[in-house]
């Protein structure tokens, strides 16, 4: 119970991050067809920064993983030196739908600082150079980055 309480508090700030990653990333598939994992701070006064990452290295690629891992660390630090409500991470997953295969969807991981973090989903499918996006839904998650401990500060 104590979860669905959290959550009704926090559904703002939960919104708030979670709306710009979409936007952000739907006009990343639409712009370059493709879609880097990135990230995106809640700052204390309710404005969303994207945040973006970069492994060091001479290559000119990197894989998604090495891309995550930057980003959780350059998150947790700016967790450290500045007051956020709440981070965001995004990444393409998949969900299972109605039909016998799974779907690709933007995934957008929100860890608040109070302690509730929650996985939002949204599938979308590519047709040529058109994406069609559906419905948006969120499930309980366990925090990847780990920004703050336990129950928040």
């Amino acid at each position: 119970m104590k979860h669905e309480t959290l959550f009704v508090e926090l559904r703002p700030d939960l919104e708030a991050l979670a709306g710009a990653l979409f936007e952000f990333s739907e006009g990343c598939l639409r712009e370059i067809g493709t879609l880097i994992p990135h990230g995106a701070v809640l700052t204390e006064q309710g404005k969303v920064e994207i945040v973006g990452a970069v492994p060091d290295g001479d290559r000119e690629w990197s894989t998604p993983t090495e891309v995550l891992l930057v980003l959780f660390h350059s998150l947790r630090a700016l967790a450290e030196e500045r007051a956020l409500r709440a981070i965001g991470v995004v990444e393409v997953g998949t969900v299972n739908s109605e039909s016998p295969r799974a779907t690709r969807a933007i995934r957008v991981l929100v860890e608040h600082r109070r302690g509730l973090c929650v996985a939002v989903y949204k599938p979308f499918k590519r047709k040529g150079r058109r994406h069609t996006f559906g419905a948006v839904f969120l499930s309980p998650a366990e925090p990847e980055v780990g920004a703050w401990r336990e129950g928040g500060t």
